[in-house]
Formats: C-alpha cells, sequence, structure tokens
C-alpha cells in the first residue's frame, strides 16, 4: 500500500504545472513522511536531493525528510542545505520588492506571498510534531535561522 501512495504522489509531484503550491507542498512532505519507512535509510538522502531548486516540491521534501522522525542517518549537512536553500528562497520569492517608500501603498506594505506564504503553512502544517518543538530542534532553527538571515523583512 505504501508502494501504491508513493508512486501517486510522485505521479502528482510530476504533473506540478496543474496543481497549486500548497498542494505540491502537502503531497511533497507527504512523500518524505513515508519515505522514513523506507527499507533502506540511504533513499531518503536520495529523495532528498531528488528535486533541486527553490520551489515548494524541494522546499516539501527537503523539510519532510528531515522531520519524518527517522533519524538513523545524519541529517546536520541536510539541514544545512534546507538553511541556505531557504535564505536564498526568502529573499528572492517572498514578494517583497524594493520600491520607493514614497509610492508605496498601504496595501502594498503588507503583501506576505510566495516564500512567506508556504513557508507559514509549512511551519503550521507540519511543524507542530512534538520533536520539530522541542527546544533544541535544528531543523526549526534552521527555519528560523533562515528567516534572519535573509533579512527581507527589514525591507519593511
Amino acid at each position: 500500500m505504501s508502494e501504491q501512495v508513493a508512486a501517486q504522489l510522485s505521479e502528482l509531484l510530476q504533473i506540478s504545472q496543474e496543481l497549486n503550491d500548497i498542494v505540491l507542498l502537502n503531497s511533497s512532505v507527504a512523500l518524505a513522511y513515508l519515505s522514513a519507512n523506507a527499507a533502506d535509510p540511504q533513499q531518503m538522502v536520495t529523495l532528498f536531493n531528488a528535486f533541486p531548486g527553490m520551489t515548494p516540491v524541494s522546499i516539501g521534501l527537503k523539510f519532510g525528510v528531515l522531520t519524518n522522525g527517522n533519524e538513523t542517518i545524519n541529517k546536520t549537512a541536510m539541514a544545512g542545505t534546507l538553511q541556505v536553500l531557504l535564505v536564498d528562497w526568502l529573499s528572492r520569492c517572498s514578494g517583497f520588492d524594493e520600491v520607493n517608500s514614497s509610492t508605496q501603498t498601504d496595501d502594498e506594505v503588507f503583501r506576505f506571498k510566495g516564500a512567506f506564504e508556504l513557508l507559514g503553512h509549512i511551519l503550521n502544517a507540519f511543524g507542530r510534531r512534538e520533536w520539530c518543538q522541542a527546544a533544541n530542534s535544528p531543523y526549526l532553527a534552521s527555519v528560523f535561522g533562515a528567516v534572519s538571515q535573509a533579512q527581507t523583512l527589514k525591507v519593511l
């Protein structure tokens, strides 16, 4: 059954042009959580590296592999990779364009879209797991570290 679910999720991720970002993010995290039950833990590493770039699929897979509860592999380097990707993603795709503040309307000042919208969704939907919320969670620390490093909110 898990193979059928994985096949369906993989198929969804292949037709990504037809789906919205939230569906893609949810599907990719689900596939990463399913990978925790793989016979070979190295499959999680393969999945983590399968989709490069700043896409909801890539972010979802990477976050899901890190937080899937299977700690049979060393995820320290993976957390660093996700943090670097998030910094770049937040800097480029956050919906904040540098414009002259005198020409900016009130509606333009508070527009959270793109990366921030999806990051908020992933933390709300999947960041509530017990090991994610632990005070020493390296995975949430990397996410919040990325938000700080990106300095995107300083535009406001």
